[in-house]
């Protein structure tokens, strides 16, 4: 695929899914959620978007400096992920229910990074 495009695969573990965003693969476990909103515990496309516009428009030079990068409604991480994978300097928050797992995806992508809920 072109640069900047994310692919989303998921592989043979449940829940696990692969995104490559900017040829640089990240890892991420949704959360098992059964509240009445699982929404934020789930990988959502536009997240792939998102962090794929903000490397282009800002150019990875900024990233690489460490720019800070504050990821609100988090989620599984995917934007926060990318942007650390790329130097910036991330925090990351949402809702209690999904801290646990995107502190995991954090940690899973060996990837800098404060988590707040």
């Amino acid at each position: 695929g072109r640069p900047g495009l994310g692919c989303a695969m998921y592989t043979e573990e449940p829940v696990l899914l692969q995104v490559d965003i900017w040829e640089k693969p990240i890892r991420l476990a949704e959360e098992d959620n059964t509240a009445p909103d699982p929404s934020g515990g789930q990988y959502w496309a536009v997240a792939a978007g998102i962090a794929s516009y903000f490397l282009k428009r800002r150019g990875l030079d900024p990233l690489r400096n460490g720019c800070k990068v504050l990821d609100l409604s988090a989620g599984v991480g995917a934007v926060g992920i990318a942007a650390a994978q790329y130097g910036a300097k991330v925090t990351a928050t949402d809702v209690p229910q999904v801290i646990d797992a995107l502190r995991a995806n954090f940690e899973r992508n060996q990837v800098q990074g404060t988590v707040l809920p």
